[in-house]
């Protein structure tokens, strides 16, 4: 059956040296931390013994900061290894593993254990990482390797699956820190595009736009208003010319109440003619002005309806 190797560790708490703890609490204050790294460590073994694996592991991370500088902290680090390994994350437990072969020194059946396991484990821990970048001569720093320099293109074997911060750089290109997540047992690729950098102390050129948006219509309106003027003109000249010939040959003698009415149509429809010309040529005139005049304010320029007519004002 698994179990923990801290078993017995309850045992030897008590002469848990102090040193990285001995400037900054009391006696009291350290018993109160290692009965509570006990406490943690005897839940731990419970659980591992029960096979929940990752309560162990919740409950032996929470007595690790609590053991800091003390004799019994490789052992911890030694059966988080375990936990993530029965737990199937080889990359982590190949972590843990070589942190705990960083701590413990003693030549025993721990370290053999440990080499052992991180060398069955690596084949599924390990992935290729491929880097690519838009800009040649890119560079990397890729934080965690052991050449963290790669020019890229870059193929990188046997990396160990995990987050690695990553900086690109490239002259005149602003650097890009991007985290590359490398997955085990797979070829994970990760694309950089870097951003030119923009030299500030040059002075941007200056374009002004001219929008002709609320001044595009108003020709054409102008133009349409003197058509109109100028088609009501051209039906009173008609009426004008019917009323006159009426005038001529309907047989009335001037001076009579007939002849007078007819008359006074036909001054009124011969006047209204005069005025629809005028005002027509006027607009037209107008909107061809406005279709050629190069304004650099179309804004001030306004066409205001009046009961007699049109007001442009320019």
């Amino acid at each position: 059956m698994r179990r923990l190797a801290i078993l017995l560790c309850g045992a030897l708490l008590a002469g848990v040296p102090t040193a990285t703890f001995a400037q900054k609490e009391t006696r009291e204050q350290r018993d109160t931390r290692l009965k509570k790294a006990q406490a943690y460590l005897d839940l731990a073994t419970t659980l591992f013994r029960d096979e929940d694996f990752a309560g162990a592991l919740k409950e032996l991370q929470r007595a690790e900061p609590l053991l800091e500088g003390s004799e019994i902290l490789p052992l911890v680090r030694f059966n988080i290894a375990r936990c993530l390994e029965e737990l199937g994350r080889p990359a982590e437990a190949v972590r843990a593993y070589q942190r705990y072969l960083t701590l413990s020194e003693a030549a025993d059946g721990r370290r053999d254990r440990a080499r052992e396991a991180i060398k069955g484990l690596e084949p599924r821990a390990l992935g290729t990482l491929v880097v690519e970048c838009a800009q040649p001569g890119t560079v990397l720093r890729i934080e965690g390797l052991e050449q963290p320099n790669q020019p890229c293109p870059a193929q990188i074997e046997q990396v160990l699956g995990g987050d690695y911060p990553a900086v690109a750089t490239a002259d005149g290109f602003r650097e890009a820190r991007q985290t590359i997540a490398v997955q085990p047992g797979r070829t994970t690729t990760h694309r950089f595009d870097l951003t030119p950098v923009v030299d500030e102390s040059l002075t941007p050129v200056q374009t002004t736009t001219r929008s002709t948006e609320g001044r595009s219509a108003l020709p054409w309106i102008v133009l349409g208003a003197g058509a109109g003027a100028a088609a009501t003109g051209v039906a009173f000249h008609v009426l004008a010319i019917g009323t006159r010939e009426e005038l001529e040959d309907g047989g009335y003698a001037q001076g009579t109440p007939e002849y007078d009415s007819l008359y006074d149509e036909y001054d009124g429809q011969r006047l209204t003619t005069y005025v629809a010309y005028g005002v027509g040529a006027a607009l037209i005139g107008a909107g061809v002005f406005l279709l050629l005049r190069d304004d650099d304010d179309p804004a001030d320029t306004a066409f205001v309806p009046l009961p007699n007519g049109a007001l442009i004002r320019f």
